[in-house]
């Protein structure tokens, strides 16, 4: 997919920034708003806990890393191309959709993602221009969530099958090791 073939607009107000791709998104000062492209719609954003980066990931099943100090400093006044702000991209990242992305609390170039292929996968990016897979789960179900314990190494699932997995990553290993799962009434949406 040629990313310069999307292009996003940026324009500095005296309330705030602006960005836009055809679509307007007022946001107050020191806020930025981008509504990100992928070949296919529903787009899902995470802001890494830093704030330098932002990754987005869609229907296409793709992941991107986006820098914020890229989009916030664009080349030209007027308009900053997708390309230029993008630092990592993951086309493949799953074979259906991608549904969570989850950027972890204390070790910020670690990203979870999670989908309707019924697996989530961790990336390194310490090298974002080359994105590492360090280890794949596998559930029984679409995941419609993924999350990451505040301070320690649990990872956190919900599922379409109404259950929560709890998983434990071993960053010495980079092993994700099931530690439980509950049952529920309904389908688990969110986990926080």
């Amino acid at each position: 997919m040629d990313l310069d073939a999307f292009r996003v607009h940026f324009h500095s107000l005296s309330n705030g920034l602006e960005l836009t791709n055809g679509h307007k998104s007022k946001v107050n000062q020191h806020k930025i708003v981008l509504q990100i492209f992928h070949s296919l719609k529903g787009s899902i954003v995470g802001l890494v806990p830093d704030g330098a980066w932002l990754a987005s990931a869609s229907y296409d099943a793709s992941i991107r890393i986006w820098s914020l100090e890229r989009l916030a400093s664009p080349p030209s006044a007027t308009q900053i191309s997708a390309s230029s702000a993008s630092i990592a991209e993951i086309p493949a990242a799953h074979a259906k959709s991608i549904n969570s992305l989850s950027w972890c609390p204390w070790q910020p170039r670690l990203l979870l993602s999670a989908s309707s292929d019924m697996t989530a996968s961790l990336w390194s990016l310490t090298q974002p221009a080359e994105p590492i897979k360090l280890c794949t789960i596998t559930l029984n179900s679409e995941i419609l969530t993924a999350a990451w314990h505040p301070r320690k190494s649990f990872l956190f699932f919900g599922t379409k099958s109404d259950e929560i997995f709890i998983y434990r990553f071993d960053a010495t290993s980079s092993q994700c090791t099931a530690v439980q799962a509950l049952q529920f009434r309904y389908a688990v949406n969110e986990v926080a």
